[in-house]
């Protein structure tokens, strides 16, 4: 069973709700964040293993977030969610480092396959 740390960010409650809980069920200890600086904040103090964070944010995008957070940890395993995607923006988070870019909307096991292979 996983007990690897991740942070899920993401502005619409449902889809984070959703997340969290598929990822808690998976064995995984979660925090959540509906604003990216709260999850920033978290990242400078807490250690995370893994970031799950949405692309398309109205106060900072997830490519900005993904810059800040590489920052922070410039090894730290991301994984971009989405549902409003263009290739070019797909390309440019895999660009930035990120593990994978599951579309919206996904299963939890896509979501689980995405996570594990970027832990890896």
């Amino acid at each position: 069973m996983p007990d690897e740390r991740v942070a899920v960010v993401d502005d619409e409650p449902v889809i984070l709700r959703v997340v969290a809980d598929a990822l808690r069920a998976s064995g995984y200890e979660v925090a959540r964040f509906d604003q990216p600086a709260a999850a920033l904040q978290h990242l400078e103090i807490h250690t995370v293993d893994l970031v799950v964070t949405d692309i398309s944010m109205p106060t900072m995008s997830g490519l900005d977030l993904l810059r800040r957070i590489r920052s922070i940890d410039p090894n730290l395993v991301v994984v971009m969610v989405t549902g409003k995607a263009t290739l070019d923006v797909a390309l440019e988070a895999l660009d930035l480092g990120a593990q994978a870019v599951p579309l919206k909307p996904f299963t939890p096991s896509e979501l689980r396959r995405a996570i594990h292979g970027g832990l890896r």
